[in-house]
């Protein structure tokens, strides 16, 4: 038998010509694009999309925001958000600067496209009286968070969205909500995913979902799985793509992950 090949070390001669200059600038733009989500996030906007590329000594930054029902209330009453710990801008401007000096970047070019300028307000009302149930269940006295979820859900259904950013609205829901209405949270999260696949047209094969942590605040953790259509990981023929969020609570970490089985784009 022949010895089987390893990847790693398959055409070592051209990965040796692979720069550290390439391997160098992705660890500052994944530092420098963390930083600014975290700067933006502590001020209720949401980066749902980067990118951050250079040529030509130009600095390309590609950035899809969204805007949270809480920004845009302080936006319309002039008045600064109430922030713990805020993260400096300076750290931004150090950050940059270092980028610049270090890769020869002379101009930077910002390029922003808002997501809320693309909801559909009929698709909205549409999601708000099909989740109006769950209003006063899962968002008590945390109706900004109840529409900042249907805006979302409203550009995942016209494929503005991947559903795989659902998992940052679902997070700040679940870290908020009492340990008795862990069950009400898994029906809310299976209703979610039924509406989607059977959505007419939909590009959605199936959904697979876990959820894993001490659910109802039991000493032990526990696995619960939501599966809705038709999903198989053992494949590669197929067009799925995979998420994973923590999600930090007082009564302990738990996990979120999504499988996502899609139709290839004709």
């Amino acid at each position: 038998m022949g010895q089987k090949s390893n990847f790693i070390t398959l055409r070592q001669e051209n990965q040796n010509k692979i720069s550290f200059y390439n391997d160098n600038f992705i660890i500052y733009k994944y530092i420098f694009c963390y930083y600014l989500e975290v700067f933006l996030k502590q001020r209720g906007v949401y980066i749902l999309y980067n990118d951050f590329f250079f040529k030509n000594a130009v600095g390309f930054v590609n950035f899809n925001l969204f805007y949270t029902k809480r920004k845009l209330n302080f936006i319309k009453k002039k008045k600064l958000s109430r922030i713990k710990k805020p993260l400096n801008i300076k750290v931004l401007l150090k950050l940059f600067s270092k980028i610049s000096v270090k890769f020869n970047i002379t101009k930077l070019k910002f390029n922003f496209v808002i997501l809320n300028n693309k909801i559909d307000k009929n698709i909205l009302t549409f999601f708000y009286n099909k989740f109006k149930k769950y209003s006063i269940i899962l968002f008590e006295k945390k109706f900004y968070l109840f529409i900042d979820f249907l805006k979302i859900i409203s550009l995942i259904y016209c494929n503005v969205l991947k559903i795989n950013n659902l998992l940052i609205i679902l997070t700040t829901i679940f870290s908020n909500l009492h340990k008795k209405k862990h069950t009400k949270f898994i029906d809310f999260i299976d209703f979610i995913f039924s509406c989607l696949c059977e959505k007419k047209n939909s590009n959605i094969k199936g959904i697979k979902f876990i959820v894993k942590g001490k659910l109802l605040g039991k000493s032990r953790a526990s696995i619960y799985i939501i599966k809705k259509g038709r999903i198989s990981i053992q494949t590669l023929k197929e067009n799925i793509s995979f998420n994973k969020q923590h999600v930090y609570t007082k009564y302990g970490v738990f996990g979120f992950k999504v499988w996502v089985n899609k139709k290839y784009d004709s």
